[in-house]
């Protein structure tokens, strides 16, 4: 695939991020990078710490509800924590293919951190909002998406709370 190809392929999965954060009146920096499968390696293709880089996790209850957490790129989600701020669970991974139709325009690896575009309830882990700015993919595995972390609490819309665990 060509590089324009490419481009427009990155840009076309952003699109509803994108649209979200002008809808916001949100000013954004875009970070493109080789391809990454996970936060941490877009973290490192992007050269931005890993703590500002924010991952969303989809998780399933007991009922089959989604919710979507967001947490740092070298976190871990705590699923008992997960339970305790949601009044719900247990909880379990969302499995490959449920994440296909959860995020038909996204690439497995790339989930925006915005669950209300996808109708999924969304937790923020409280280390999140500690960075001065967050970075996270937008869809593609090829490009990161930036703002300072203030506007992205206020556009995210999420309940924030203690959800992980570090290594």
């Amino acid at each position: 695939m060509s590089l324009a190809v490419e481009e427009r392929h990155v840009v076309r999965r952003a699109e509803r991020v994108r649209d979200l954060l002008e809808r916001e009146g949100v000013r954004y920096e875009a970070i493109s990078h080789g391809e990454a499968w996970t936060a941490q390696e877009a973290a490192a293709a992007s050269h931005v710490p890993g703590r500002e880089v924010a991952k969303a996790v989809v998780l399933r209850d007991a009922c089959g509800a989604c919710v979507l957490a967001v947490l740092p790129a070298p976190c871990h989600v705590d699923l008992e924590l997960l339970s305790l701020a949601t009044g719900r669970g247990p909880y379990r991974l969302a499995s490959e293919a449920e994440l296909d139709l959860l995020f038909p325009d996204c690439e497995r690896g790339a989930l925006p951190p915005f669950g209300e575009l996808y109708g999924l309830d969304t937790y923020l882990d409280a280390c999140v909002p500690r960075a001065r700015e967050v970075f996270f993919p937008a869809g593609s595995r090829h490009q990161l998406l930036g703002l300072p972390c203030a506007e992205f609490a206020r556009v995210a819309r999420a309940q924030v709370g203690q959800l992980c665990f570090h290594r």
